[in-house]
């Protein structure tokens, strides 16, 4: 309760005691009556009330907003309550507790901590990146947790759609207006005193990194008043260790501080930093500095950074410093802060660039900087216009001219038209400057002709003197090489290499480039988790750069590893964002990618109007790569638009596709296009009811490619045709092992007898975005119960995750062990949302089953005509409960699942398993010593599973353990109000079987 209720409604809530002491009976009364009582009195009449209640808890809230008369009420309680026994007192506070209580700081609650309360609230598992989001910003707190849920849901970014729940990033970082009213109270009332207020408000300003010598400076407090104030902070719940308790307090201080104190503040900090602090950049606009002192400081911090060779801080400082500077000097300063922040900050580079540019047109680097870094960002209407810019200075230079020209087309992805200007400067291809060179290579490559790569890079690379940049593009340009020329281990190990002279912080750019190109070496070479990881990895690095597009891209990307391995709907989620992202930035590869990642997602899941939408992103992915006249985008386009055919029945158009891919293919440096061109010509063949030519096609495709997933792909086709059973079974083992779930299912479909042969299993570990195990199969699957809830499948056990999804299964579980062949849907929603309206519950409900199932296998969880059922899965309790074997126990019945156990059930189990122990005592002391245990746990105040206990132990030999557990079991006895015999031999006498 409220500890700042008046304390008769204290007693008003309390239960009634069965016994009382009579003053206090009398006292009751008079407190019933109305009459007045003093708080010591009313005080000692609730310790005596919570005496009687033993074994009892009281939990008093947010003692803090109490006033100094009340506290000393709370701790006369408290010291009451330690005197009684089997009675707790328990007090919230922000502040540390008064004595006699023990002070126990809370800390942030982990992620999984944070996922189950989200879930918990929303009824529903929501997506990972959502509750990773809100995890970073709420920092573990758990009612800024549900602030920000409130919020999110409140701006459209979090939503369920009667399915599931869906997630969009916010476009801005705001705080929600509940927090930043309630986080500016706390810091208005830390703030009466000023010793305080300058206290909290340096820290806010200087960050936690500064040293204490600064934030006393900043603060204008002596160095003991500083400890001092920070002690009253910590005190009052606003400082934990010398620092804000949470993030958001610092960000609020941060907003709040007026105009005039933020200048002072800063200015106190730029006079005592030292000249190279690296917080400068952030203290000089804030300090409202005349521009020439400003300019003065940030150039001097700049030099200092410089001396130390921090070049991106040096960058920063000439960012910033580009704002007070007049010209030219601001646009020479803008653009060095541009050349030194490309590879870390490409939205801010490109804004310095384009200062740089606007201040002085008549500067080509200007103008080439800037392109360069839009064609970065893939803003290709901004580099076409840049292009158009009269700035050449030669066909052999690295800027301005047709080189220069190249190499922003490479950036760009746009490999035909960068071809087309090798054709119209063949110096350029003879002799390309060697800043360019790499991407001549790249260029020649791309565009079908490695032999002309090769040669180029031999060239430029045997017994020449390259820079840093030099060797690294080379090195790049050298792992394609062997990727696309079919030997992926080799361009893995190339990759490895570039990687390893990287550093992500300082090269974000080639780093998100590296692991992309690692990640089709793995993927070729069937180590898929590491392949999403690079994957994953490098959208996180471009997502930090600003590239936008790169990002959606890499999306893309994990979506198609997400639909190998069977996560449909969350591939779904990922591609239209991608989608909708990457519309809006223009024609582009990327865009492709996704429009035929989205048609090969609806062929092979196959929802409602699954053929219509496959067929209609295929022609989209076609059109945008007919436009874009690159030969390997047009052949891939056509593979999906050809399968899409194929399934919507009209096999002789998807002949003519497949025929036009091989075509194309065969202008393309990637030799697999051609395997794919052949494996799908193979599939209308089949359609046609041409198995010869089908046949012949799968045999060639299977010539064609050294992609381990593809050689088991076309060899299952094959399997199929001529009823290779044998090699089929090879195959399922090999698709299993690596998490292939669908795959897993056409094997089955293809021979029933192998899944009838594994039980019906046609399911595997899901790839490692998901990271626990999953099961299509029931009859490999076992739910345990007898301890805490997990799935076994393939020999391992992968605990349920969240709080909803376990108490599903619970519930599911006791009805099938009560007899009941399903849970209807009103009686689900009773169990697991009783505070919610029909409407959302309902919703709620439809989105966990869909969550459950895709975590851990449809066939988990059968839809009835009334509700819900678990599919034909094994549990541990049936097992037990036919064997009887105790060592199925590996604890307490449905251990952290919130839901109440059916009493009917957990009796029954609990008696069988009393029964079980009692009769493997003397074959099997120390077992029974373990089961006597749980038996106690789950109920300390059974004798006959304490007898039970403590005769296994006896007979085990272990008497300091026998010892032990009856201590433990009097104290609990005595806590209650009863005793036991003193000695447990006495004890074992007196309850001996008869």
């Amino acid at each position: 309760m409220q500890a700042t209720l008046p304390l008769h409604q204290w007693l008003t809530a309390l239960p009634r005691p069965s016994r009382l002491p009579a003053w206090a009976n009398g006292r009751l009364r008079q407190a019933e009556r109305g009459e007045g009582l003093e708080e010591p009195q009313v005080a000692a009449l609730i310790g005596a009330v919570l005496t009687g209640l033993a074994p009892f808890m009281l939990q008093l809230e947010d003692l803090q907003e109490v006033s100094p008369e009340r506290v000393v009420t709370v701790q006369a309680l408290a010291r009451l309550v330690r005197r009684g026994r089997g009675v707790g007192l328990l007090v919230t506070s922000r502040f540390p507790p008064p004595e006699p209580f023990e002070a126990v700081a809370l800390s942030p609650l982990g992620p999984l901590l944070i996922r189950d309360l989200l879930e918990a609230h929303a009824g529903a598992p929501l997506p990972e990146t959502a509750v990773e989001w809100i995890q970073a910003h709420a920092g573990g707190n758990p009612l800024f947790t549900l602030e920000y849920f409130r919020w999110l849901a409140q701006q459209g970014c979090l939503w369920n759609d009667g399915r599931r729940w869906r997630w969009r990033v916010p476009e801005r970082d705001l705080l929600p207006d509940t927090l930043e009213a309630l986080l500016a109270d706390l810091l208005r009332g830390a703030g009466r005193e000023p010793a305080l207020r300058d206290t909290w408000e340096a820290r806010a300003l200087l960050g936690n990194a500064a040293s204490e010598a600064l934030w006393a400076a900043v603060a204008g407090l002596p160095a003991p008043a500083l400890q001092r104030c920070c002690l009253e902070l910590d005190r009052q719940g606003v400082f934990r260790e010398n620092r804000f308790i949470h993030p958001l307090y610092a960000e609020v201080a941060r907003q709040a501080l007026p105009l005039e104190r933020r200048r002072l503040l800063a200015r106190r900090a730029l006079a005592a930093c030292a000249p190279d602090d690296p917080q400068i950049p952030f203290w000089v606009p804030q300090a409202g500095l005349e521009p020439e002192a400003a300019l003065s400081v940030l150039l001097s911090a700049a030099q200092g950074a410089e001396a130390t060779g921090d070049t991106v801080q040096v960058a920063r400082c000439r960012a910033c410093a580009a704002d007070y500077a007049p010209n030219p000097q601001r646009g020479e300063l803008a653009y060095a802060a541009a050349l030194g922040l490309r590879q870390v900050n490409l939205n801010q580079a490109a804004q310095l660039a384009r200062r740089a540019a606007e201040a002085s047109p008549d500067q080509p680097e200007r103008v080439l900087l800037l392109a360069e870094l839009y064609a970065a960002q893939g803003q290709s209407s901004e580099v076409e216009r840049l292009l158009a810019t009269p700035t050449e200075r030669g066909s052999g230079s690295v800027q301005g001219g047709p080189g220069w020209a190249l190499t922003l087309r490479v950036h760009l992805n746009d490999y035909p038209r960068a071809y087309v200007l090798l054709e119209q400067h063949p110096d350029l291809r003879q002799q390309p400057h060697p800043d360019v060179a790499p991407s001549v290579a790249r260029t020649l490559l791309e565009m079908g002709d490695p032999g002309g790569c090769e040669d180029l890079m031999a060239r430029y690379t045997a017994g020449v003197h390259l820079t840093e940049s030099q060797a690294r593009q080379w090195l790049n340009v050298r792992a394609l090489t062997r990727y696309y020329a079919g030997v992926p281990e080799e361009a893995a190990q190339l990759f490895n290499a570039l990687l390893n002279g990287l550093t992500e912080d300082h090269s974000p750019r080639e780093a998100a480039a590296a692991r992309y190109n690692r990640s089709l070496a793995y993927d070729a070479l069937s180590r898929f988790e590491e392949a999403l990881a690079d994957l994953e990895a490098a959208g996180r690095l471009c997502a930090g750069l600003g590239d936008h597009k790169r990002s959606a891209h890499l999306q893309v990307m994990v979506a198609r590893l997400q639909i190998g391995f069977g996560h449909y709907e969350q591939a779904e989620e990922a591609l239209l964002l991608s989608r909708a992202g990457l519309e809006g930035l223009g024609l582009s590869g990327f865009l492709c990618d996704c429009e035929s990642a989205l048609s090969a997602l609806y062929r092979l899941w196959q929802p409602s109007y699954g053929i219509l939408l496959a067929r209609r992103h295929a022609e989209l992915a076609l059109t945008h790569a007919r436009s874009l006249k690159q030969p390997s985008k047009i052949a891939l386009c056509l593979y999906d638009a050809a399968q899409a055919e194929i399934q919507a029945g009209d096999p002789h158009h998807g002949l003519e596709l497949a025929q036009e891919m091989m075509t194309q293919a065969l202008q393309a440096p990637n030799q697999e296009l051609r395997h794919y061109a052949r494996f799908a010509e193979a599939q209308a063949w089949l359609a046609l009811q041409r198995p010869a030519e089908g046949r012949a096609a799968l045999e060639e495709a299977l010539r064609l490619t050294a992609d381990p997933l593809q050689i088991h792909v076309t060899g299952l086709e094959l399997d199929h045709l001529v009823g290779d059973q044998a090699s089929a079974a090879l195959r399922l083992a090999w698709f299993r092992a690596h998490g292939l779930t669908p795959l897993e299912k056409t094997v089955c479909e293809y021979f029933p007898a192998l899944a009838t042969a594994t039980g019906g299993q046609v399911s595997a570990p899901v790839g490692p975005s998901a990271g626990q195990v999953v099961g299509r199969s029931a009859a490999r699957l076992q739910l345990n119960v007898l301890g805490t809830l997990c799935l076994r499948a393939h020999q391992q056990e992968t605990a349920v995750r969240g709080r909803q999804r376990g108490a599903l299964l619970a519930c599911l579980l006791e009805a099938r062990l009560c007899g009941q062949q399903e849970v209807s849907r009103s009686d689900l929603i009773h169990h697991l949302y009783p505070q919610t309206d029909e409407v959302q519950s309902q919703a709620a409900l439809k989105a966990l089953v869909s969550q459950t199932r895709l975590a851990l296998g449809h066939a988990l969880i059968q839809t009835t005509a009334r509700g819900y059922a678990l599919g034909d899965v094994t549990c541990d309790a049936d097992e037990f409960l036919q064997t009887g074997e105790t060592r199925l126990w590996r604890g307490p019945y449905l251990a952290g699942v919130e839901l109440e156990p059916d009493t009917q059930i957990r009796e029954r189990l609990y008696h069988a398993l009393q029964q079980r122990a009692e009769a493997v005592l003397a074959r099997d002391p120390l077992e029974t010593a373990r089961v006597g245990r749980l038996l106690c746990s789950a109920d300390p105040f059974d004798l006959a599973a304490l007898s039970l206990t403590l005769r296994a132990l006896q007979a085990a030999g272990n008497h300091r353990s026998v010892g032990r557990v009856y201590g433990a079991a009097r104290a609990a006895w005595r806590e209650v109000g009863e005793a036991l015999p003193e000695s447990w031999q006495a004890f074992l006498a007196s309850t001996a079987p008869a």
